[in-house]
């Protein structure tokens, strides 16, 4: 498989185990990478491997999004905006909520057949977007939000849903059921 895109990257405020709101888009996709470490943990006996645990407690997602709704950039950084005059106010007591984020990654397999996949984060944390500013030059270059975040696993240890569609609309239709009302992803 090769990835060929990235695109629909939205979010929703965790509300609970399973349960988000409203979708709302973090603006348009450029970039994405996670990391997920396993660890494993070795007690030897008798000169020999005796009992292996690996474990996963968490990983990390990076963001890269043009665009950004001041809104959206407000509520996944735990900023306060003013309704009226759209002035982001932070304060160091701001706390970034939990959320849980989605993304469509399109797909191409050798023998050139596409599908798409969705790809949901059940429970994220993210700190404070890095802008990419610089000043004018020659030519033009365009500035990007890069997020960052911490990926918490559930209770029981689930931490990402993954699921396939040959079509790029029903990716999407699948995508909507994640946010608004309890989610399913399972399903």
């Amino acid at each position: 498989m090769i990835n060929t895109g990235l695109s629909n990257i939205c979010f929703g405020v965790r509300v609970s185990e399973g349960v988000y709101g409203e979708k709302i888009s973090l603006g348009a996709a450029k970039g994405g990478k996670m990391e997920v470490p396993n660890t494993e943990n070795v007690l030897y006996a008798d000169n020999a491997k005796y009992i292996v645990k690996n474990s996963v407690t968490g990983g990390t997602i990076e963001i890269t999004v043009v665009d950004t709704p001041r809104e959206s950039y407000a509520l996944i950084t735990g900023h306060k905006l003013d309704p009226q005059t759209k002035t982001l106010i932070k304060n160091i007591n701001d706390q970034a909520p939990n959320i849980g984020i989605s993304r469509i990654i399109s797909q191409t397999t050798k023998d050139d057949g596409e599908f798409y996949t969705v790809s949901f984060l059940k429970n994220v944390k993210f700190a404070e977007a890095i802008p990419e500013e610089k000043t004018k030059e020659e030519s033009i270059e365009f500035g990007n939000n890069v997020f960052n975040g911490n990926v918490i696993p559930e209770t029981n240890g689930d931490y990402e849903v993954i699921r396939d569609f040959d079509k790029l609309e029903d990716a999407i239709a699948y995508q909507e059921t994640l946010f608004g009302t309890p989610a399913n992803p399972a399903a």
